[in-house]
């Protein structure tokens, strides 16, 4: 027969430390830097002359780095854009034919029209009522400057449309 267990001995000298483990997994990623990007906008309602730029006087917000708003045009740092514009004025027809009171407006970008960036509205009657245009495109840049111009026609601004804004430009960094 076997007697009773005796009483529990004391703890021995702690022993050498085991070799390290293989690393773990890799953690998620973390939170992209913020892009850049702003709103730009004037309410300017002088009369504008046909192909020039339309000084943007104002920022609305900006957020990121880089992105500004120098002497009427946007810098912008390198990267790709999706830029939204819109321009809003009265047209000088040729007071003879309704339809050529037409609003245009297109982006310059470093000196170069964008391309595929010119947009227009053609009113049916004469009138003094601002026609408005917009559109939204997405350019790449090496670092420049962004541009808002008046399209192929003189332009003023009727009596309908004297507050508020009449040409803005947002843009949004979407690759660096």
């Amino acid at each position: 027969m076997q007697g009773p267990a005796g009483p529990q001995g004391a703890v021995g000298p702690q022993g050498a430390a085991g070799p390290q483990g293989a690393a773990g997994p890799q953690g998620s990623q973390g939170a992209a830097a913020p892009a850049n990007g702003g709103y730009f906008y004037t309410s300017s309602t002088a009369a504008q002359n046909a192909n020039t730029v339309i000084p943007l006087t104002t920022t609305g917000a900006t957020y990121g780095t880089g992105v500004a708003l120098s002497g009427g045009a946007i810098t912008l740092p390198a990267g790709t854009y999706v830029v939204t514009y819109s321009w809003s004025a009265d047209a000088v027809g040729d007071l003879l034919n309704a339809n050529t009171e037409i609003v245009s407006a297109y982006l310059v970008l470093g000196g170069t029209e964008v391309p595929g960036s010119r947009i227009r509205s053609t009113t049916s009657t004469l009138s003094s009522v601002d026609g408005y245009v917009s559109n939204t495109i997405t350019i790449s840049t090496t670092g420049g400057t962004l541009q808002l111009f008046n399209g192929g026609r003189n332009v003023t601004h009727g009596t309908t449309n004297l507050t508020g804004f009449v040409g803005a430009v947002n843009v949004q960094q979407v690759t660096r």
